[in-house]
């Protein structure tokens, strides 16, 4: 097969999950090139062969796709942050719907009877995030930036234009403080963390948050829930309560009297949901994260909820036995690795009678939906997707599993 020039033209037909645009060749053969849109003209820059496909970039937009639009930050294209920006929320929005269906047919090799419902479009498309890490980028240490695309060079940037407002205005002050200044002194200057909470001012640390460090207060509607100030939260608020608010209506359509909620973090799940269960487990392996959830539980009058700290896999064996199987739901919402499978094993032979997983990667996610048995011993209930990350690829997806023969 002859090589192609290194400068060709190329039509993009569709925008692959992670962001590149695909075209393809006169042969067959893939390109994909970042920052491009579904319908571009391009003349394109060969720039790697892999045995199936190409790498390429823009040299030229020959002719604009409709879906294309003038990104909105100074540092897009360079930051490794957002990769679509140049594409109209709506735009995006339907992508992600499209790479959700490919990843479930593709890796989890799943039919979806039903299409994907609810799709959740994030109010805000810039904006929203309520906490972002900035890495040193020179020397001294006084300046603090996101990594370039090849994840080593740090870029320094005065602004996040998918930040809060009030976090970009806390890092203009921070800075040029003290405290930046003594971190900058370090032989290796810590990361810069910035983070807000539905319920009080803004606040920074570097590297990681000391153990005096107050938690923070999310507001979830009449109630709070306090995070430690480096402990995992959803970074869209407004989504994040959708979430939410969605989980709780299902469960009390159809509760069941035990709920197992792993990966729990700082009990926001299971804490939602205690009020339809009879008993609520939560699992985690942070310690900071566990004692945060038990000092919510007790705050929010939530005796029925009790939090195990350690591995999931090695812990949710216990948890089953001790709760039983036949009547209880299990939430898993892991990291983006997705579940070990110890952890898959475990439910496979348990059999709870519903699963919930929440996911912020759909190629783990499918992955795990195929392990778990869907469309044998489990039926998919719902697929949802939750635009939690507006202008990035990544998006939240949802899945509600009934044991088959239990709907």
């Amino acid at each position: 097969m002859s090589e192609p020039p290194e400068i060709i033209d190329l039509r993009i037909t569709d925008v692959a999950y992670g962001g590149h645009g695909v075209g393809r060749l006169d042969n067959g053969m893939v390109v994909f090139v970042p920052y491009a849109a579904v319908g571009d003209q391009l003349r394109v820059r060969l720039t790697e062969r892999r045995r199936h496909f190409w790498k390429g970039t823009i040299e030229t937009i020959l002719n604009a796709g409709p879906s294309r639009t003038t990104p909105k930050c100074r540092y897009y294209g360079q930051c490794a942050g957002c990769c679509y920006q140049h594409l109209t929320h709506a735009e995006q929005i339907r992508l992600k719907v499209e790479q959700l269906k490919s990843a479930m047919k593709r890796i989890g090799g799943i039919r979806l009877p039903s299409g994907i419902d609810p799709v959740i479009t994030s109010p805000q498309a810039y904006g929203y995030r309520n906490k972002i890490t900035l890495h040193p980028a020179t020397v001294d240490g006084i300046d603090y930036g996101f990594y370039k695309a090849d994840n080593e060079t740090v870029m320094p940037v005065a602004e996040c234009l998918i930040a809060e407002s009030a976090l970009n205005s806390l890092l203009a002050k921070v800075c040029g403080s003290h405290a930046a200044a003594a971190n900058a002194a370090r032989p290796q200057p810590r990361n810069l963390t910035l983070r807000s909470a539905g319920t009080e001012a803004p606040r920074f640390f570097f590297g990681k948050a000391r153990r005096s460090e107050p938690r923070v207060g999310e507001s979830l509607g009449e109630r709070v829930l306090h995070v430690p100030a480096d402990g995992f939260y959803q970074v869209n608020r407004p989504i994040a309560m959708q979430l939410i608010t969605w989980l709780q209506r299902l469960f009390r359509e159809n509760p069941t009297p035990n709920l197992i909620d792993a990966y729990c973090g700082s009990g926001v799940f299971a804490l939602a949901l205690a009020a339809d269960a009879e008993r609520v487990i939560g699992i985690e392996t942070d310690r900071h994260s566990v004692r945060a959830a038990r000092f919510n539980a007790r705050q929010w009058g939530a005796d029925a909820a009790e939090f195990m700290e350690g591995d999931v896999a090695q812990v949710l064996p216990t948890a089953l036995a001790s709760i039983g199987c036949g009547d209880t739901t299990v939430i898993l919402d892991p990291p983006r690795a997705g579940c070990s499978r110890r952890v898959v094993r475990c439910l496979c032979e348990s059999r709870p009678v519903r699963i919930i997983y929440v996911s912020c990667d759909p190629n783990t996610f499918a992955r795990d939906l195929e392990r778990l048995g869907t469309g044998k011993h489990y039926e998919l209930e719902v697929l949802g997707l939750f635009d939690m990350f507006p202008q990035t690829a990544q998006f939240e997806c949802v899945a509600v599993l009934n044991l088959a023969g239990e709907s």
